[in-house]
């Protein structure tokens, strides 16, 4: 899935791994990968952790995607994300944050939906 233009341009990716999910989520202008989060189904509950490249600001967003991920299908998640933009302003990150999140619910319905 896609959304966004330009600078702005922002793509989520996933596939099934046995019985769990590998989520990519890229963007920007240098796609790559500056975090990854893991979301484990616990108890009711996901329980996230996670790892970023020092410099990179993913973090939140590869949790947000993680967590969300693994609430909808209530199984492992594992989502990579890089996105960059040469000298982003407020604006630009603030558009690509708001891309991803309309990615993740989009993905998010599918899974509830019974899609993978």
């Amino acid at each position: 899935m896609e959304t966004g233009t330009g600078r702005s341009w922002t793509a989520l990716e996933w596939r099934t791994v046995g019985g769990d999910l590998l989520i990519t989520v890229t963007g920007g202008e240098s796609p790559h990968i500056g975090a990854a989060a893991l979301a484990v189904w616990e108890n009711g509950a996901p329980v996230v952790r996670f790892l970023q490249v020092p410099g990179h600001r993913e973090k939140e967003l590869a949790c947000l995607c993680a967590e969300a991920a693994c609430r909808a299908a209530e199984r492992t998640v594992l989502v990579t994300c890089g996105i960059h933009i040469d000298g982003a302003s407020r604006e630009e990150i603030r558009r690509l944050c708001a891309n991803v999140e309309r990615l993740v619910h989009s993905l998010t319905e599918r899974l509830r939906d019974g899609g993978s």
